[in-house]
């Protein structure tokens, strides 16, 4: 089972945090600190789960999202953030989940192994 999960998000603490947190049960991880290092991670992997911030800069959480769409990639995506149409924006873009910042790691463990199991 392919158990990638790519990082989005532009605060290299939160990239570590999650990084470390996600490998520690199991997972393989890659980041990227904006929607266009994102973007390019999505097409040399294949990552199972995308994490992804919406506030960026060079290209934000919904421009990530359209150019996937555009890209024809079909992959679950979580949203992270603190703004508050975050859940509005999230619906539009099809994301299965939406954390609101700051969220707990227990919340985060659940909500990604909820969109792999539905993935799968």
């Amino acid at each position: 089972m392919n158990n990638l999960i790519l990082i989005v998000d532009d605060d290299a603490r939160v990239r570590d945090v999650l990084s470390e947190e996600l490998e520690l049960h199991g997972f393989r991880v890659t980041t990227a600190c904006n929607g266009v290092e994102g973007v390019k991670a999505i097409e040399s992997e294949q990552p199972a789960l995308v994490l992804l911030d919406m506030q960026m800069p060079l290209l934000d959480g919904v421009g990530f999202a359209r150019k996937l769409a555009q890209l024809n990639r079909c992959i679950p995506t979580i949203v992270m953030s603190g703004d508050a149409d975050a859940e509005g924006k999230a619906q539009e873009m099809g994301a299965v989940d939406c954390l609101a910042k700051p969220f707990g790691l227990t919340r985060l463990l659940s909500s990604v192994e909820s969109a792999l199991r539905a993935a799968s």
